[in-house]
């Protein structure tokens, strides 16, 4: 998980892929990720297929957690955990 507006990298060891199998660009809990809080009802229904069209299958793959890599703010005016 990481929060905000943030890149990071998924990687596996050398001859293995990543398989994923979960993934939810929102909010659904208070305690992580400081910032303004309107709900932590926030679940993009849209974010497993879109991690895993970047990243199944490979070795590794880079994540940015903004509306442009998942194409809709699914918490409009909350800070996000992803």
């Amino acid at each position: 998980m990481f929060c905000g507006e943030l890149t990071d990298t998924l990687s596996c060891p050398l001859n293995l892929q990543l398989n994923i199998i979960g993934a939810n660009y929102g909010r659904t809990r208070a305690d992580y990720c400081q910032g303004p809080i309107l709900t932590t009802d926030c679940v993009l229904d849209s974010s497993l297929s879109t991690v895993q069209a970047a990243c199944q299958g490979k070795n590794s793959c880079v994540i940015t957690s903004n509306v442009k890599f998942f194409r809709k703010d699914s918490c409009f005016g909350t800070y996000t955990s992803k």
